[in-house]
């Protein structure tokens, strides 16, 4: 379970625009569609955090294959991708 992701995508962050990619990932994970300062957080399936930035871009070569929860803080407001490591 994902910490903060209750599994739906809200209407309001689908309209943000932002996009992760590309998904399924085998080593970069890039991020686009953000204006200004954000945060980035990379968590595994059991909640764990694995990476934490401000890039547009992550190296996700390391982790082990599975899903992931990408989560963004922009603006006060918070965004939850998920991902598929190969």
């Amino acid at each position: 379970q994902f910490p903060g992701f209750t599994g739906a995508i809200d209407k309001e962050s689908d309209n943000m625009n932002i996009v992760v990619y590309p998904n399924p990932v085998t080593d970069m994970l890039y991020i686009k569609g953000i204006n200004g300062e954000f945060s980035v957080k990379v968590f595994d399936e059991i909640g764990r955090m694995l990476l934490e930035g401000s890039n547009n871009a992550l190296d996700l070569s390391k982790e082990r294959p599975g899903f992931y929860c990408v989560q963004i803080k922009l603006k006060g407001r918070v965004f939850h991708r998920l991902i598929i490591v190969e």
